[in-house]
């Protein structure tokens, strides 16, 4: 695994883990709305996808998707000799 896949996979992780900050401020903000019973849960759901969503496409935008193909270009040099 390439040190630019890596870093791609760490900003990945970086936008779940903040997501998931939102949703538990989100608690905080509106605890009526958000919250860990039924309907609450479904809504604090939402929030993190749609919260990880944005912030993935952000990422995609800045750092498109790594490429794990090189490409190797050899150069050959031949001398011909003529008589």
């Amino acid at each position: 695994m390439t040190t630019t896949t890596k870093t791609w996979i760490h900003s990945i992780a970086a936008a779940g883990i903040s997501s998931g900050a939102n949703a538990v401020l989100a608690t905080v903000v509106s605890p009526s709305t958000f919250n860990f019973s039924g309907p609450g849960l479904l809504k604090l759901a939402e929030l993190v996808a749609l919260s990880s969503a944005l912030a993935v496409a952000l990422i995609l935008k800045q750092s498109p998707l790594p490429s794990d193909a090189q490409t190797v270009t050899a150069t050959v040099t031949q001398t011909v000799e003529t008589k």
